[in-house]
């Protein structure tokens, strides 16, 4: 494509978000850093300069991309956006092979694991990604990093089905269990404060219990957005660190979508009992009495008019059982307490907070949510990708992982689901699973378990 240097960056100054500055902010916490790593696996490699083109283009229509962040420096003036005018795409996007001989497979997920463990540069745009070749029967990859603050994972998504040959005809629609009702801006919501000011004496004066109802209830929802848990409830997975280990397993679609009906809940509410039976073996394994963990879900609140370069998501926090061995009552448990939070009247609050944990001085945003997310045992984040056929330059895509960051919990588990097929990326704290072999033999077992007996490890 010649020169990979874009000269012609458009305006992407602005304040971050809320939600953006917060990610920013606890980003300082080695053990809370939000970098995510992406795997896309290929049936072949794509074009080296056909995945240049179409990045060239998806970053005309993304310019924050192609901008650094600006901190406030003293607690003066605002974290935002700055355009970076020496920005060369040959920086971001490179190719490499991987070494000849060996599990090509295990050399890629030691290779992302690596990378992903090392932070982006604050001063340059915050993502990298690499094109990959050598992997067994021919096949391609492509490894994307990027940092949190940018974009989240339904947006992220986005943004990489742009760079497929066509559109694909269908998309899966985000989990039930993970969509909440439209949130609002923290302009929309302090206006709809004022004009409940005004609107609401008379239904105050004839309806006061309803109204105390709903003050009391996003009351509540407030307390445990922000409530500190900064104990693990496992007994085995407690320490923290800043180094992570990568796994993939394949749970099958058809027997999630089976195991979450059979438990009157949703394809979300069986990926996350398969986690939980598995974390139920692991710690069986290790002879440790629990019978709860503490999930960290993020509830997207994603309309279809916010911008896709941006984060739209509520991190709920709650205990669920680890279950007896029983699927269908694991499920039907994990869909009880996800649906409380998911028709929480009070998620709308989840930008005004940020916007007042953002305010507070020096690391107290990073201490108070350090308080909320390392007492976490696990996180679980479902993320629709691509339902029908997906291909670069003719390369179709097979699966595409995300290893998206532990958040101060022992275990991250992500899955993505793409062309019929479920995608988890395993991402472990090394310093809490020292035995990431074990907890995944354990992981795919509780797959397994809940989707019927069906084998959960990678064909790959």
């Amino acid at each position: 494509m010649g020169t990979a240097t874009v000269n012609d960056v458009r305006a992407s100054g602005g304040k971050l978000s809320a939600s953006d500055a917060l990610l920013w902010a606890i980003s300082g916490d080695p053990i809370l850093r939000t970098t995510v790593v992406a795997v896309a696996l290929f049936d072949r490699s794509p074009g080296f300069e056909v995945l240049q083109d179409r990045v060239a283009v998806m970053l005309e229509t993304h310019p924050r991309f192609r901008a650094r962040i600006h901190s406030a420096r003293f607690g003066i003036g605002s974290t935002s956006w700055t355009d970076y005018p020496r920005f060369d795409l040959d920086r971001h996007l490179s190719r490499a092979a991987l070494p000849a001989g060996g599990d090509s497979w295990r050399h890629l997920l030691d290779r992302a694991q690596v990378w992903g463990s090392t932070e982006l540069d604050p001063e340059l745009p915050l993502w990298e990604a690499i094109a990959l070749e050598g992997l067994a029967d021919g096949r391609g990859a492509l490894l994307v990093k990027v940092n949190h603050t940018l974009v989240d994972g339904v947006g992220g998504l986005a943004m990489v089905s742009r760079l497929f040959d066509a559109a694909p005809s269908a998309r899966s629609a985000p989990s039930e269990a993970t969509t909440a009702p439209p949130a609002r801006s923290v302009a929309s919501t302090l206006g709809a404060v004022g004009r409940a000011a005004v609107e609401g004496v008379w239904h105050a004066a004839s309806q006061p219990l309803d109204v105390l109802a709903r003050i009391s209830g996003s009351a509540r929802t407030a307390g445990r957005l922000v409530a500190p848990s900064p104990t693990p409830l496992s007994p085995v997975m407690r320490d923290r660190g800043i180094e992570h280990s990568y796994a993939v397993l394949d749970p099958p679609l058809p027997g999630l979508r089976r195991a979450g009906k059979a438990g009157g809940g949703t394809v979300n509410d069986a990926f996350v009992a398969g986690g939980l039976d598995g974390l139920r073996r692991y710690h069986e394994v290790h002879e440790a009495d629990v019978d709860h963990l503490r999930i960290l879900m993020p509830i997207s609140v994603r309309r279809a008019a916010d911008p896709i370069g941006t984060n739209r998501f509520v991190p709920a926090r709650f205990v669920l059982p680890l279950g007896t061995g029983d699927p269908v009552e694991l499920v039907a448990a994990v869909h009880r307490r996800t649906a409380e939070w998911k028709d929480d009247p009070g998620l709308h609050l989840s930008d005004v907070l940020a916007a007042a944990l953002v305010r507070l001085p020096g690391g107290a945003a990073t201490a108070l949510f350090g308080g909320m997310l390392k007492g976490t045992d696990f996180v679980a984040t479902n993320i629709p990708g691509p339902a029908g056929r997906s291909t670069v330059d003719g390369a179709r895509l097979e699966r595409l992982y995300a290893f998206a960051p532990p958040s101060g919990a022992a275990v991250n588990l992500a899955l993505v689901t793409v062309g019929g097929h479920g995608c988890v990326g395993v991402t472990m704290d090394a310093a809490a699973v020292e035995d990431p072999e074990v907890l995944v033999e354990c992981l795919a077992a509780g797959y397994d378990a809940v989707c019927g007996g069906s084998r959960s490890r990678p064909a790959a």
